[in-house]
């Protein structure tokens, strides 16, 4: 692994085997050892930054299986000295954090969670991408044995982009788990679940009854395909499902981003429009894509610097986007900035072009999906 990161083959090969592993579970230590090697690590785990998800178990590669079972067995999930110093982060916008950032050299020589655990089973280096699934905060710890040695901030081109595509498989994984769950493998027996199955055609196969529930005026199936009310939200949803069923993989969707729509008297939805995993479809007869669905009723509370990230925009754009989108009005923005009104309508019109909306109300709405995530 080097500077310039993990080329396109390499990531796109990887990313193909975490997404069978999220609706094949078997699949998972396999996927974890490829993506950990293709980072520089011996093994990887994908972790919930809920103790008690941690107890009923989570992904893990083979390599460190033997680790991470004693994490949790011996109770040191209970008292992580790395989640506790790295989630903070995570919530702040961090992507990715190391060892450096998070203890210093004479904690690891001297604290019994670094000498009777990671240290006593060789992996004393450590790595984490953080990213959000299903509203809550996740994170992919990387391990390093002492012969690779620590992780340094020149190794962040590898990671660039992986927590994005991470939120993404976990969230898939989540929503079939739940559909299991319901004893079928029809998304449209389970309530719970408020999804969208598309064909090739990026035409309706099954709706789910609570995704049934989601659909009224504002959004709609009118001859199987599911249409947005107003001509841009439309073509917004339109695009997004195009990229979904047109991509050949999962790994390989481009520009995979959450579709706001707005509704007259209820929150807005937000749309996340999903290409299936190859393994998917032998399950999913003609399916190809899923759309997720849910309301949007959580305030903005995303990071300057996630939000910079996501969209490229530039410190001065990301405090204006962050002010606007928690209710501000642009003149009230303007005022808290100490910038002109005129200044403060050209920076909102460069962030509307870059995010991809045209009125504060989407946003909102879009920043409310980034902080659930």
């Amino acid at each position: 692994m080097g500077e310039r990161g993990l080329d396109h083959e390499t990531t796109t090969r990887v990313l193909d085997r975490l997404f069978d592993a999220a609706l094949v579970p078997g699949l998972w230590p396999d996927a974890l050892d490829q993506l950990a090697g293709s980072l520089g690590a011996v093994g990887a785990a994908v972790v919930p930054k809920s103790a008690e998800k941690q107890v009923k178990g989570f992904p893990t590669s083979q390599s460190v299986a033997h680790v991470m079972d004693a994490y949790v067995r011996e109770g040191w999930y209970l008292h992580d000295l790395r989640g506790d110093r790295a989630w903070p982060r995570f919530a702040r916008g961090a992507g990715v954090v190391l060892e450096h950032d998070l203890s210093s050299e004479e904690e690891r020589n001297r604290l019994p969670y670094y000498q009777e655990l990671f240290s006593a089973y060789g992996l004393p280096w450590w790595a984490a991408i953080g990213f959000k699934a299903e509203g809550s905060q996740w994170g992919l710890p990387l391990f390093r044995d002492a012969r690779r040695g620590p992780y340094e901030p020149r190794d962040f081109a590898a990671f660039a982009d992986m927590g994005r595509h991470l939120g993404r498989i976990v969230t898939l994984a989540s929503r079939f788990r739940q559909a299991l769950d319901a004893r079928t493998l029809e998304f449209g027996s389970s309530a719970r679940v408020n999804m969208i199955t598309l064909d090739q055609n990026g035409l309706a196969l099954d709706i789910s009854p609570g995704a049934a529930a989601l659909v009224g005026t504002d959004l709609c199936i009118t001859h199987r395909r599911l249409r947005a009310r107003g001509q841009r939200q439309d073509r917004a949803l339109q695009l997004a499902i195009a990229a979904a069923v047109q991509a050949r993989t999962a790994a390989s969707q481009a520009n995979q981003r959450t579709v706001v729509i707005l509704r007259s008297e209820l929150p807005p939805l937000l749309l996340e429009v999903i290409t299936l995993p190859g393994v998917a479809r032998d399950v999913f007869t003609r399916a190809v894509a899923v759309v997720i669905l849910r309301a949007a009723d959580a305030p903005p509370a995303v990071s300057g610097q996630a939000l910079g990230q996501a969209f490229g925009l530039t410190p001065a754009e990301c405090r204006l986007a962050l002010l606007v989108g928690a209710g501000r009005s642009l003149q009230q923005a303007s005022v808290e900035l100490q910038i002109t009104l005129e200044t403060a309508r050209t920076v909102l019109k460069r962030i509307f072009m870059k995010v991809g909306v045209s009125r504060q109300a989407e946003l909102a709405a879009l920043l409310s999906g980034m902080a659930s995530r």
